[in-house]
């Protein structure tokens, strides 16, 4: 997503991919008005079926299933740097009062629990300036 100047343009970039089957987006762009503080703007942009296969879709957040686990990878990443650091100061901490000790395996399960949200996320698009809906099929 490129935006320009002062947030009035927004650009984003759509990638679709079908096989033998007549699936489109019914319009090629969207031109959204100005829209103020504490207004609200909105479009509609449909997606047309015209074969006889049902067909699901997730609006994600990146184009490639690659893109996704490059990001993924480096959620990861931080997240393991950030554990370090945390069982670090930890350690130290557990120098000056070894009752803390017992509390390690809840700092390890805790970003246990983090990596396994990473992993679990279907990265689908999210955004602070707009909203789609429905962003999966039902």
């Amino acid at each position: 997503m490129d935006s320009k100047g002062e947030g009035e343009d927004i650009f984003v970039n759509l990638y679709g991919a079908a096989t033998d089957i007549n699936v489109r987006l019914d319009k090629n762009s969207v031109i959204i008005e100005k829209t103020y503080i504490s207004l609200a703007n909105q479009r509609v942009v449909s997606i047309c079926n015209r074969s006889d296969v049902i067909v699901h879709f997730q609006w994600k957040a990146f184009a490639t299933p690659e893109e996704e686990e490059q990001q993924k990878i480096r959620f990861v990443s931080d997240l393991m740097t950030e554990e370090e650091e945390e069982t670090d100061q930890f350690l130290k901490e557990c120098a000056d009062d070894p009752t803390l000790h017992e509390q390690m395996s809840i700092l390890s399960r805790s970003f246990q629990n983090r990596r396994q949200l990473v992993q679990d996320d279907k990265m689908l698009l999210s955004d602070d300036v707009f909203i789609i809906e429905p962003v999966v099929s039902v």
